[in-house]
């Protein structure tokens, strides 16, 4: 058995992948586990004990041609492209698993799988459409991402796409460096920082975008303060690229026994030891929150609306995330004051404050989090939970329409039926996409349904128009029998008082 897992993300995601693929390695101990990842990530892929064969993207060679504009490059980039396909396809994978869901990782994917590959996670179909082979695919293209309201991590969304379950001993860093000799390396490097010999802070200041973590003035005034206030010394760390940011936020600090910067002077394999050492890791939508979370160090995660943090948010007891829409709404007193809190392993006062409980995350004071009945909606439809209650008017609207919309399709859909009728029907039905979006301005709580809809059409792929036309009849089925549960006969027949949207 020979395994091709894709995973062309950020760094992030190569830490996020990491259990997953040691679930996958426990389940198919004999299996060849080949890891595709970007050449930046080269360096935290290498350490994955799991990996038997790393495949190394290399963006630039390969995209950058396209991406500036060179076209008297575009065909040697082609050649480079192609010749990497062919090497990955002649490897004759037996399973190829895509977790990158991105447009360029399925046209790879469907590139390099074989005629017998069992493949899943995004790919194409033969005519270039989108291809969404297993049921965790579809729900990743309909729910996941930033404005949808998916409560489920990525670790275990990357694992369900395998088929897997994953045990707490996969929550792990890995071996190689968290290697007794790796750690007396690293505190002997830094031994002259007397912060290796007792309970410490880490500050994360940096982030792949500055949207995801705190400004410089407002990092140097939570730095400032937790130097003032809190009894055991603070680390900065952070990229190279964070350097001058670090300086701006020591000015007026005296580097001593209390603060202490490491930005830009560790090597990433000297972050884990570390962060194992550390009491608390405090920083913004980052990397750092999925090592910390991988040596089972608390975090405090500040996270803004540019992130869901239920996707990405620490997975190690004791964890908690502090969101504000943006950065510019968190005041350095809220973060000093969750900061004490979970030092002391005492409970919030607010509800922006959620907390690691079982393998959720859950919001203090049992105050229920925006978005619930969107969540309560998605968990409905995919994992067989009850369908929420409407207490929303305009969202028992939406609702109607939806029946409006079906019956329309299922008119449309007859006459497509009869040759000399079809055309005239497509035109009509093409405007059903409109209609369904309409709906989604009008009840926003709506948009799980629609979404989960929209993407089961999208999976009816290639085929003969009589296939076609039955497994779309399917899709509108399949969604009049979700609105049986709220319409009664009349609603779902149109009949309803007030006026039909289509009349």
């Amino acid at each position: 058995m020979k395994i091709l897992v894709l995973q062309l993300a950020r760094l992030g995601d190569i830490y996020l992948s990491h259990p997953a693929l040691r679930a996958l390695k426990r389940r198919y101990p004999q299996a060849e586990i080949h890891f595709l990842v970007r050449d930046r990530f080269k360096a935290a892929a290498q350490s994955l004990e799991v990996v038997d064969r790393l495949w190394i993207w290399d963006t630039k060679k390969f995209l950058a041609p396209f991406i500036y504009e060179t076209p008297d490059k575009d065909e040697a980039a082609l050649k480079e492209v192609s010749s990497f396909c062919e090497s990955l396809r002649n490897e004759k994978f037996t399973n190829i698993i895509n977790l990158s869901f991105s447009p360029l990782s399925s046209y790879l994917t469907h590139a390099i799988a074989g005629s017998q590959t069992q493949v899943m996670g995004y790919t194409r179909f033969e005519d270039g459409y989108l291809n969404l082979p297993d049921d965790t695919s579809a729900y990743f293209y309909a729910q996941v991402g930033v404005g949808r309201y998916n409560r489920l991590h990525l670790s275990d969304i990357f694992a369900t796409t395998m088929g897997l379950e994953m045990e707490e001993a996969d929550f792990v860093a890995p071996v190689k460096w968290l290697s007794e000799s790796n750690k007396r390396r690293v505190f002997e490097k830094y031994n002259s920082n007397s912060f290796v010999n007792q309970d410490f802070l880490v500050v994360h200041i940096g982030s792949s975008t500055p949207r995801k973590t705190l400004e410089v003035y407002k990092w140097r005034q939570v730095v400032h303060r937790l130097v003032k206030e809190v009894a055991i010394p603070v680390v900065l760390v952070g990229g190279k690229e964070e350097e001058e940011n670090a300086q701006q936020i020591l000015v007026g600090l005296k580097t001593n026994e209390r603060i202490c910067s490491l930005v830009g002077r560790t090597e990433l394999e000297e972050v884990f030891p570390i962060l194992e050492k550390s009491r608390l890791v405090i920083g913004g939508d980052s990397v750092m929150v999925h090592m910390a979370s991988l040596v089972q160090t608390p975090v405090l995660n500040l996270s803004f609306s540019s992130v869901r943090f239920w996707e990405t948010g620490p997975t190690s007891p004791g964890s908690r995330v502090l969101y504000t829409e943006s950065s510019k709404d968190l005041a350095s007193d809220r973060v000093i004051l969750e900061v004490l809190n979970c030092l002391d392993n005492v409970p919030s006062r607010y509800k922006e404050v959620y907390y690691r409980q079982m393998d959720i995350l859950s919001p203090y004071k049992g105050e229920k989090a925006s978005g619930e009945f969107q969540w309560s909606l998605i968990k409905a439809i995919y994992m067989g939970k009850m369908f929420p209650v409407v207490e929303n008017a305009l969202t028992f609207e939406g609702l109607k329409r939806l029946a409006e919309i079906v019956i329309l399709a299922k008119e449309l859909l007859q006459r497509m039926g009869s040759r000399e009728q079809r055309a005239e029907a497509q035109k009509i039905f093409d405007l059903v996409d409109d209609l369904l979006f309409q709906v989604m301005e009008l009840a926003p709580e709506l948009y799980p349904l629609v979404s989960w809809f929209q993407t089961e059409r999208v999976r009816i792929g290639p085929g003969s128009f009589e296939t076609i036309l039955e497994k779309t009849k399917k899709c509108f089925f399949n969604l009049e029998k979700v609105l049986s549960l709220y319409l009664d006969e009349n609603e779902l027949k149109g009949d309803s008082s007030g006026k039909n949207m289509f009349r």
